[in-house]
C-alpha cells in the first residue's frame, strides 16, 4: 500500500466518520422505541442513510485504487457517475422514509 492511500483512507474515514456515528446512534434511539409505522419508517430511513454513507466512502477511494492499478480516469469517470447517481438516489428514499417517519410521530 503506497502511503498516498493510507493518507487518503485516513482523511476519508476522519471525515466521514462523524456521520456515521451519529446515523448509528440514530439507528439504535430508534431500535430501542416501541413498534409503530413512524420507527419503522425511521429506521429504514436511517439504515438506507448508513449503508449510503458507507458505499460513498468506499466510492470515494476507488480513484486512487483505479489508477494505481493502471485503470483510466476516463473510464473510472464513467462509473462513478453511476455510482453517484445511484447513492444520490438512494439518499433521497431515506430522506424521504425519514421525514414520512418524522410526519407520522407527530402528535396531530
Amino acid at each position: 500500500m503506497d502511503t498516498a492511500f493510507v493518507f487518503q483512507l485516513l482523511a476519508t474515514v476522519g471525515l466521514q466518520l462523524p456521520i456515521l456515528i451519529i446515523l448509528g446512534t440514530g439507528l439504535v434511539l430508534l431500535a430501542t422505541r416501541r413498534p409503530c409505522r413512524a420507527r419503522t419508517l425511521g429506521l429504514w430511513g436511517v439504515s438506507l442513510l448508513l449503508i449510503g454513507g458507507l458505499c460513498g466512502t468506499v466510492a470515494a477511494l476507488l480513484p486512487m485504487l483505479i489508477l494505481e492499478q493502471g485503470g483510466s480516469y476516463a473510464t473510472y469517470g464513467v462509473w462513478f457517475g453511476i455510482m453517484q447517481t445511484v447513492f444520490t438516489l438512494l439518499h433521497a428514499v431515506a430522506m424521504l422514509l425519514v421525514v414520512l417517519a418524522l410526519r407520522l410521530a407527530l402528535p396531530r
